[in-house]
């Protein structure tokens, strides 16, 4: 019988504080969005971040290889006016050999190069072109970034203030984020 009554007063005082501290489905149900909110918010970051770091390769890349076909083509056409040069020079024996040594470097030169000036160029394009899919890649993942934070600001208030349109809000624009990222990711966006 003692066992019965303090069974039913532990009962009792667990109904008591369920009362005084009811179970919140709402606010665990809304942290749980927050949470994976968050988790598509890192991972789009970390997609930014990786786009804008290859952008910023790919710019590179196509500087310097716009440089080194700037360079092939400049040396080439000072070769042919140094040639130029010493063929309007009177005939001496100094200008001759100087003649025949810019001639055998000119003749080098576009015999080695002959397809090189044609082939940097299309890698200068190219990196150019990497450079270009890589921003706009960034910056789609730049808005998803944005729309991710701000859902997990609205799904954080509905929190505060119970309200549940908040929470729903917050739930659509972050699976719109989470959705605009897998596009960009992907490039179908």
């Amino acid at each position: 019988m003692i066992e019965a009554a303090e069974h039913a007063r532990e009962t009792l005082e667990r109904h008591e504080h369920l009362e005084a501290h009811p179970r919140d489905l709402f606010a665990r149900r809304a942290g749980l969005l927050i949470s994976v909110l968050a988790v598509a918010l890192a991972l789009a970051q970390a997609g930014k971040d990786s786009a804008q770091n290859a952008a910023i390769a790919a710019h590179l890349r196509a500087n310097d290889t716009w440089t080194f076909y700037a360079q092939k083509v400049s040396r080439i056409e000072v070769l042919r006016a140094e040639t130029e040069l010493l063929d309007a020079l009177p005939a001496s024996p100094a200008a001759l050999a100087g003649k025949a040594a810019a001639a055998d470097r000119l003749r080098n030169l576009t015999e080695n190069s002959a397809n090189t000036p044609p082939k940097l160029q299309a890698a200068a394009e190219a990196s150019m072109r990497t450079q270009e899919r890589m921003l706009h890649r960034y910056h789609r993942l730049e808005t998803a970034v944005g729309a991710l934070s701000i859902a997990i600001v609205l799904v954080s208030a509905a929190v505060v203030t119970r309200l549940r349109w908040l929470a729903w809000a917050g739930g659509g624009l972050g699976l719109l984020g989470a959705t605009g990222a897998v596009a960009a990711v992907l490039g179908l966006i």
